[in-house]
């Protein structure tokens, strides 16, 4: 029994020793694959951090918001067909894509909302609409209900706004390693589509390129943030337009949330897109922009 039991202790430190190796390996040729990939990109300096971003198109402002662990580039499929009618801004928020991530910042939804506030000043766009996507929902319905005099509408696609678990007392620099490693990453970006051939890996990789470069003392923070949540007592008070937009397959925000902010959102209108997960304007992209164009 005692060999067996010794046996099965090799065989796990065996396997964790490969895992790290494959996962270093493979953080190494991401790393090497996209390093010089993004230069020329356009920053704005704002208040002591640095936010990249992209301006394109004319006509009414608009302002892409993304996901937990995204960046600007995964409105990549819409940014250029939304521009035929809109003046688009994509941005990384702070922490995210190749945005500052200083570890002393805060990151909070005030804080993500001052920073498009921020953004949108300095661009000269007094009133725009905003479009959020996952956490990026809840920035967004933070931003009406603290400067809704600066928003058009409000656009919230998937929204993630319920309280999450609390943090395991981990160190920082483990829970990174749980969090944004490529085989565990990649697994869970697969299943918020419907049908693999949706999903972009070159995409998710970029992306992926992008988290590692998180400080552990951000991402925590960053985590603690997107647990959050916001109540249905004050969402309940947004006064902006909305539109909710939910996905009938999406396995981390359900339809009936969908339901409970259309009944609670005094000016909402909910749209369903069938045989979606997560990632509606990939997966429903021409469905996705007749419903936001027409709003």
């Amino acid at each position: 029994m005692k060999k067996l039991i010794n046996r099965f202790i090799k065989i796990i430190i065996t396997s964790l020793l490969l895992l790290i190796g494959f996962s270093y390996l493979t953080n190494l040729f991401i790393s090497i694959s996209y390093e010089d990939k993004f230069k020329g990109e356009k920053f704005l300096e704002l208040n002591n951090y640095k936010i990249r971003y992209t301006d394109v198109g004319s006509g009414a402002p608009i302002i892409l918001v993304h996901d937990f662990l995204g960046s600007s580039n995964d409105f990549y499929s819409i940014k250029d067909e939304l521009a035929k009618n809109h003046r688009v801004i994509t941005i990384d928020l702070p922490g995210f894509g190749l945005s500052s991530k200083d570890s002393k910042q805060e990151y909070t939804y005030t804080s993500f909302s001052e920073a498009i506030l921020n953004v949108a000043n300095a661009l000269s766009i007094s009133k725009f609409s905003v479009l959020g996507h996952g956490m990026g929902g809840a920035v967004a319905i933070n931003l009406s209900l603290t400067h809704s005099d600066r928003i058009n509408s409000l656009i919230l696609v998937n929204p993630i706004i319920q309280a999450g678990k609390k943090q395991a007392p981990v160190p920082s620099v483990i829970k990174k390693e749980a969090y944004i490693n490529y085989y565990i990453q990649g697994a869970s970006f697969s299943k918020k589509f419907i049908k693999n051939s949706n999903m972009d890996m070159d995409y998710f990789r970029e992306d992926y390129y992008f988290n590692r470069t998180i400080p552990a003392q951000t991402l925590s923070k960053l985590i603690t943030t997107k647990n959050t949540g916001i109540p249905m007592d004050i969402i309940k008070t947004i006064p902006n337009k909305t539109l909710l937009l939910f996905s009938s397959n999406d396995t981390s925000v359900p339809v009936s949330l969908g339901m409970d902010l259309n009944s609670n959102i005094a000016n909402s209108k909910l749209v369903v897109f069938n045989n979606c997960g997560h990632y509606p304007f990939i997966e429903a992209k021409d469905l996705f922009l007749k419903e936001v164009n027409n709003f």
